[in-house]
């Protein structure tokens, strides 16, 4: 008898355990629509688009840790530019008097220079201050001696030399 009872409750243990699987399914499917989610062919598309979308944020990440390098250069560079030009300035501001010193030497060698030039040409001017002079003593002398130099050839070659430096 025991082992009736012992098989009838097993028996009505298995049948309650199946009712309760079968009630269970039920609720689960009336409580939980069926939705997109759960269908395979949706849930392979949201599956790729996750991960084009996975694929997708470690490139911005990627690409975004390579512009904060880059960035961080272009910030070093900014400060040396700033230093650059910092000392650019200071060396302007002590290249200022020695540019007024060289354009002060300049302007002197330029007055040395035209004073040069202003020489040359007096010296120009005298030479052919002389030159007049040597004729016009050529032509006193030549009208003093009753001789017409101006016929004689010889003579007449020698007083057009005469304003020329032998």
């Amino acid at each position: 008898m025991k082992e009736v009872t012992l098989q009838t409750c097993r028996e009505s243990r298995r049948k309650l355990m199946i009712e309760r699987v079968q009630i269970g399914q039920v609720l689960i499917e009336n409580l939980f629509e069926k939705d997109e989610s759960t269908d395979v062919k949706v849930s392979k598309e949201l599956e790729s688009v996750l991960e084009k979308q996975r694929k997708l944020s470690v490139d911005i990440l990627k690409k975004h840790k390579a512009l904060t390098n880059i960035q961080s250069k272009v910030d070093q560079m900014k400060v040396e530019n700033l230093r650059n030009i910092a000392q650019n300035r200071e060396l302007m501001i002590f290249l200022e008097p020695t540019n007024q010193n060289l354009k002060t030497v300049v302007e002197k060698y330029n007055t040395k220079s035209q004073e040069s030039r202003f020489l040359e040409d007096l010296a120009k001017l005298k030479k052919e201050n002389r030159a007049f002079q040597y004729i016009l003593q050529s032509l006193i002398a030549g009208s003093r001696s009753s001789t017409d130099w101006a016929a004689d050839p010889e003579l007449l070659s020698i007083m057009l030399r005469a304003g020329k430096e032998l």
